[in-house]
């Protein structure tokens, strides 16, 4: 079983914001772009695999398409699309097996393709 859907947009990593008294906290933009990933990977699976298991083992593809070549931390962007995936494509992210990013630029289309799949 396998899930492809594309988040457009430029990738944003996943950050914590620290707030008064040394507690952390989500940063408003993270919990955004989480629940766009999450309406994204749900309109797919709704469409390619109703059935989808939320409890199995996965193996997870990103392709990360930046519109320039600042530096960025690809593992960050990847924290982010795993936790925003969890409830939608599994319970949690440590679920995940198996983990392939890769960065590229594209100047016109910046976007985060990504690919899931139950592993047997």
């Amino acid at each position: 079983m396998r899930l492809d859907f594309t988040v457009n947009g430029p990738p944003k990593p996943w950050q914590r914001t620290q707030g008064k008294g040394g507690k952390r906290f989500k940063a408003q933009e993270t919990r955004r772009y989480q629940r766009f990933v999450g309406y994204a990977a749900l309109a797919v699976r709704g469409a390619q695999v109703p059935a989808w298991p939320l409890d199995a083992r996965y193996r997870m593809h990103v392709h990360a398409f930046f519109g320039d070549r600042r530096r960025r931390d690809i593992d960050n962007v990847s924290k982010q699309l795993m936790d925003a995936l969890n409830g939608v494509l599994w319970d949690d992210d440590s679920q995940v097996d198996e983990l392939f990013v890769k960065r590229h630029v594209d100047r016109e289309e910046p976007r985060a393709e990504v690919t899931v799949e139950v592993m047997s």
